[in-house]
């Protein structure tokens, strides 16, 4: 596989390696994207994927990803300096759940 970065290659293969495991697990994901050819293709096959995606126009930038699940939040900066980081907290969970849920009704 040619990278660009270190950072694209083992994202690209945590990813693929996610992807499988969720799909094995039947663990259905919902997202919200950036408009662009690869999330309108991450719609198109999401279905097989076990993924609901939704778009949001590309004049919002943002380069980063959330996931919410139980009581957690793991947020990930994609760009320059990679950081991730995990909090365990009921409350703040519910509030990224909360805002996830009202902008996906709204889209």
């Amino acid at each position: 596989m040619l990278c660009q970065s270190l950072k694209q290659c083992l994202l690209g293969e945590y990813h693929e390696g996610f992807l499988k495991k969720r799909i094995k697990n039947r663990i259905p994901l919902r997202v919200i994207l950036r408009d662009s050819a690869t999330a309108r293709d991450r719609q198109r096959l999401g279905i097989q994927q076990l993924r609901e995606v939704k778009l949001v126009s590309n004049k919002y930038e943002f380069h980063g990803l959330i996931y919410v699940w139980k009581n957690k939040i793991a947020m990930f900066s994609l760009v320059n300096d990679f950081v991730a980081v995990v909090t365990e907290s009921k409350e703040l969970a519910d509030i990224e759940r909360a805002k996830f849920n009202n902008l996906w009704d709204l889209l």
